[in-house]
């Protein structure tokens, strides 16, 4: 075939080459791709799904023997079925990490400490979280810190905030929407109309440039209110309609971000994989539930929980892990940390899972202002010691700005077609002295009791929504 004559002669002339003492170097990047071939497979390439990583863009990183059936002539060519088309949508967006080593840790790490500190707090049935939203609200916030405050925010997020800019904004860039799977992250900052407060120059630029925050100037009246909640409900897709009951009258700034995916299963149920099934809560409620079943390929098992993987189109899979029996889930939860959940998602096991998954819906929101003092973010909600002078001058004496509220919405349901789900972060600011106001063999699993489960894409091993199930009510 073409591209064997073409290794072919690039091997014989790089060997000629060699032997007159010319640079072993081969400049052409086609050449060295191919010749790169020869190699062992990356960590990455091993945690591919059942078929080999095809890039449709990119058919000279193929194999020998792959290129045979790429070059193929119009009458060779054989029509792709959905099935097989989305298996190359999925292989071809796994393991391409668009992000460093140190964000994807660190932000692995935010995400299930986060998880586990309001596991802890809230004696909530269904927990839900979107670490991703959380990430980016406060740090377009942390553009606004200065001093002792910009230090803990920067602690928060293990990174100097120039740095978590570029990483954040790189990432979700990197995240991709399409028709079948759809992902959409969107900023805006809301700001007061008055004269007692003058927002920096340098704050919006990074709002605008980093982070393509819309700026809206209001006069914060019930009016106000309704805009916000009515921002919220457009880039939701109506999933979440609302953020904040009323307006704090000492509020004079909230940052805002939204986020909305919606994705259909790459091998979607058909009516015969669903039937009715029991899940038993963690209260030892029985429920009568949707229970769809599917033979997956990811099986994860990290000693302490069993689980699997399922791909959405588009470069998105649904994670499940089921505790082993008698484990409590918040008890769980205690075992997991960054390193440990990204060798599990990264090295799944070889085996195939007779899966079965319940149909479910859920809602879930915080108030995350103690969560966050807890995580080491304590200055930014003090009045006294807040300094977030790189965002507003506040007229005045002794006036300034610093964090009253930051709330945070999440929405999920999953059924036989695919996945919804949206989460909202707001971060009130306030500029007053008043205090603010508190708020291959086979395996099984069988997610009939409480699991954790996330929303991960595919290319960074990183959970736009990260929660956990104890009960399903009709």
């Amino acid at each position: 075939m073409k591209h064997k004559k073409i290794i072919s002669v690039l091997l014989l002339c790089s060997f000629l080459l060699a032997g007159c003492g010319a640079q072993s170097e081969v400049s052409d990047s086609n050449s060295s791709v191919k010749m790169e071939e020869t190699s062992a497979p990356t960590e990455a390439q091993t945690t591919e799904p059942e078929t080999e990583a095809v890039s449709e863009t990119s058919p000279e990183t193929e194999t020998d023997s792959e290129s045979e059936t790429h070059e193929e002539t119009p009458e060779e060519t054989v029509p792709e079925t959905e099935e097989s088309t989305a298996s190359v949508e999925i292989t071809s967006l796994i393991g391409e990490n668009d992000i460093s080593a140190e964000f994807q840790e660190n932000q692995m790490n935010l995400a299930v400490t986060l998880l586990r500190r309001r596991a802890e707090q809230d004696d909530n049935k269904n927990i839900l979280i979107s670490p991703l939203s959380v990430s980016t609200a406060l740090a377009m916030t942390a553009n606004g810190a200065d001093g002792s405050t910009k230090t803990q925010m920067e602690q928060f997020f293990n990174q100097d905030i120039d740095t978590l800019n570029t990483d954040l904004k790189n990432y979700t860039d990197s995240l991709t929407s399409s028709e079948k799977a759809k992902f959409v992250s969107a900023n805006s900052v809301w700001i007061k109309q008055t004269n007692d407060i003058t927002v920096k120059e340098d704050f919006l630029k990074t709002a605008d440039e980093v982070y393509q925050a819309e700026v809206f100037e209001e006069p914060f009246t019930p009016d106000t209110k309704e805009k916000i909640n009515h921002w919220v409900d457009e880039n939701t897709d109506h999933m979440i309609d609302e953020i904040i009951d009323d307006i704090n009258k000492d509020a004079v700034m909230y940052l805002i971000n939204a986020l909305t995916f919606d994705a259909q299963w790459s091998d979607q149920y058909d009516d015969y994989q669903v039937e009715d099934g029991i899940f038993t809560s963690a209260d030892g409620t029985e429920r009568t539930v949707s229970m769809m079943s599917s033979r997956e390929s990811g099986y994860l098992d990290d000693g302490n929980a069993t689980g699997f993987t399922k791909y959405y189109k588009g470069g998105y899979e649904f994670v499940a892990l089921l505790p082993n029996e008698n484990t409590d889930i918040r008890n769980y939860l205690n075992t997991l940390d960054s390193e440990k959940i990204l060798d599990l998602l990264q090295h799944p096991q070889d085996f195939d899972v007779d899966a079965k998954l319940p149909a479910f819906e859920s809602e879930y929101e915080a108030n995350l202002n103690d969560t966050l003092k807890n995580m080491g973010i304590v200055d930014a909600f003090s009045h006294e010691n807040a300094d977030f002078s790189k965002m507003a001058d506040v007229s005045g004496p002794g006036e300034k700005l610093c964090i009253s509220n930051v709330l945070h919405k999440t929405y999920i349901s999953v059924d036989k077609n695919g996945t919804k789900a949206a989460a909202v972060t707001s971060v009130e600011m306030m500029a007053t002295g008043s205090a603010p106001r508190k708020e291959r063999e086979v395996k099984e699993v069988i997610l009939d009791r409480p699991f954790v489960y996330m929303i991960v894409d595919t290319r960074n091993y990183l959970p736009l929504f990260m929660g956990f199930v104890t009960d399903i009510e009709s």
